[in-house]
């Protein structure tokens, strides 16, 4: 199977790495001094200069760690784990209806890959936060298809960074979870017919 992999974005080493950690602590302080100023006046809603403030930050914090996951080198703890097992954990509170599941151990770091799927079945659920996912499985490989009614961003441009944007998201979710999946020798494709389909393929283990 072939990942389709994409040359990453230059590494971030030296002055960058340093840069970037010393505006992650900057941002981490500044969004836990206004979240403490929230509590203290009782929430941020009443106050919306507070709450467009608190919300900035955090999209500053998320996009400063986004941006060092995409850059850095990445370390995989590999494990044998059940594909459906994964997406049980991946889909937390979101509705996702599995139409098939087939049984599809796979190799991966556990955290990073469950973490790419929640951020696929947000992609394909969109605002009603509800999709459905189908689980099968090759000689050689585990497709998972997930369907949503998306969100409105274009399928060909689904996992360029800043295509798809959230209040809360960075921008470059999608583009990491496109790297995680690549990483552990997959691939991940995006097609939309009057919604969205995404579509992940892993080597078995």
């Amino acid at each position: 199977m072939s990942a389709g992999a994409r040359p990453p974005l230059p590494a971030a080493r030296g002055l960058d790495a340093r840069l970037l950690h010393e505006l992650g602590n900057a941002t981490f302080a500044m969004t836990s001094s206004l979240e403490l100023l929230a509590c203290e006046l009782d929430g941020a809603s009443t106050h919306p200069a507070l709450a467009g403030a608190l919300a900035g930050a955090r999209r500053v914090e998320a996009l400063l760690h986004d941006f060092g996951e995409l850059t850095r080198p990445l370390t995989l703890r590999l494990t044998r784990e059940l594909l459906g097992d994964l997406l049980d954990e991946a889909r937390g509170a979101i509705e996702v209806r599995v139409e098939a599941r087939e049984l599809a151990w796979v190799r991966c770091d556990r955290a990073r890959l469950a973490g790419a799927l929640q951020t696929l079945i947000h992609a394909a659920g969109g605002e009603l936060g509800a999709c459905h996912a189908a689980l099968s499985a090759s000689a050689l490989d585990a497709r998972l298809t997930l369907t949503g009614p998306g969100s409105g961003t274009p399928a060909a441009r689904l996992f360029e960074p800043f295509a798809r944007r959230g209040p809360a998201e960075s921008g470059l979710s999608l583009a990491l979870a496109r790297r995680v999946i690549e990483a552990h020798g997959g691939a991940v494709t995006a097609r939309g017919d009057g919604g969205l389909s995404v579509d992940v393929e892993l080597p078995l283990a």
